[in-house]
């Protein structure tokens, strides 16, 4: 059994922002995880479509009944030439009903697939909610991709005008000073992109919402704060919650309606039913009345209603099989996504206790030291670029210890992302 604490970890990965014309600082509409996910639940048209079926299986629950439309007819027979006189004539209404115990079974059948259908309603609200957090998670991590470029613009601005300041007293050489302005001119190039990566996932999160295109605005800005509180994870105990998963649930229940449909087929077996009433004139008005009972007996059993069990036993092996092949794979998943767990919490570790706080001690000395004349242009650049590059792999290492919690998040009945 393996065990992690995830510690209390209070990332304020916050984003507070908007974009009108590149300018994070603009604000207009908040969007917040908690109504992303709402509005998802609520919009999403795949999500909707799939509660549309729920509504079809309720609809065709009491076509299940067995009971047959009414055949109403007219009968004349005995007629003498002239057409004035007839032996007889009558009316007959018929009605034709399913042996009870086939009925019964078919109620049971759609009750179960009724069920069914809800429980792929809830694994696919689960997996919409783990979608649109992720997606949130992305669009935080792009901000904070511009914010880093950002900075690595300003650094690159202030080695430009430290080099020139340096080459016009002849400290630096005009090839230092061309060094410097390539570096100013790739982070401006890094910084559009940085914003063209935010629109894409801007409107990446919006799709998936389910969010009408005239609302999706430059305005919409997104802000919050991913917190996580102190709660231990057991990797066996999310195992053992395999079989209380929705989408496992909603096979287990369509397999229990398949059975209910074999058993059907099987009750066909048994002879259907039909009555007939009739009103009766034999030539002074309809004073007479008769009734008739009769039963369908399936002699034709080899043609009709063999294949029918044998279609419907296959049905549920295949259920059988696939029932075992979603316990393996969640099985899988549930252990790859706890071992990214630990070690994206080892990661962050690391860069809490050791890792940032080295390469911004190193940015400081290596530009005191340039400043001072003691170090040359080639280390200050690498220490910036040492310095960028630890701050990038951190938020990396951040957004992909959220995607993990996410993962896992749906296999639990905590909620650890909010």
């Amino acid at each position: 059994m393996k065990k992690a604490l995830i510690l209390i970890l209070i990332s304020h990965f916050t984003a507070a922002y908007a974009q009108e014309q590149n300018n994070p600082s603009f604000k207009g509409e908040l969007l917040t995880i908690n109504d992303a996910v709402k509005t998802a639940v609520e919009f999403n048209p795949g999500l909707n479509s799939l509660r549309e079926n729920l509504n079809l299986a309720k609809s065709s629950y009491f076509k299940s009944f067995g009971i047959y439309s009414p055949n109403i007819s007219y009968m004349k027979e005995g007629i003498d030439k002239t057409g004035d006189s007839f032996a007889e004539r009558r009316w007959t209404i018929s009605q034709k009903l399913d042996f009870p115990l086939k009925t019964i079974y078919n109620l049971n059948s759609i009750s179960s697939e009724e069920t069914a259908i809800s429980y792929k309603i809830q694994s696919e609200e689960k997996a919409l909610i783990a979608d649109v957090k992720r997606s949130y998670v992305k669009l935080v991590y792009a901000y904070r991709k511009i914010e880093l470029m950002d900075e690595q613009l300003r650094l690159s601005q202030k080695l430009h005008d430290a080099v020139k300041a340096r080459t016009e007293v002849g400290v630096s050489s005009e090839l230092d000073l061309l060094r410097a302005e390539i570096q100013k001119s790739e982070a401006e190039n890094e910084l559009e992109n940085s914003y063209k990566n935010y629109h894409d996932t801007r409107y990446e999160l919006f799709s998936i919402i389910g969010l009408d295109p005239e609302e999706q605005s430059y305005s919409t800005y997104f802000t919050d704060t991913l917190s996580y509180r102190a709660i231990e994870i057991d990797q066996e105990e999310a195992i053992s919650r395999i079989k209380l998963q929705p989408e496992y649930l909603a096979m287990e229940a369509e397999q229990k309606s398949k059975n209910y449909k074999q058993s059907a087929s099987w009750s066909s077996l048994l002879p259907d039913l039909e009555f007939r009433y009739y009103w009766q004139d034999y030539g002074s008005s309809y004073n007479f009345n008769g009734f008739e009972i009769g039963l369908n007996v399936p002699i034709w059993f080899v043609f009709n209603q063999q294949p029918e069990i044998e279609i419907a036993g296959i049905e549920v092996k295949k259920l059988e099989f696939q029932k075992r092949e979603i316990y393996l794979r969640y099985k899988e998943v549930i252990e790859k996504t706890w071992h990214g767990y630990e070690a994206s919490l080892k990661n962050m570790k690391r860069f809490e206790q050791n890792i940032q706080n080295k390469s911004s001690e190193l940015l400081t000395l290596t530009t005191e030291g340039y400043s001072a004349g003691e170090i040359s242009l080639f280390d200050l650049i690498t220490a910036q670029q040492t310095y960028l590059r630890t701050r990038n792999n951190y938020f990396s290492a951040l957004r992909d210890y959220y995607f993990q919690l996410i993962e896992l998040e749906k296999y639990l009945d905590e909620e650890l992302v909010y």
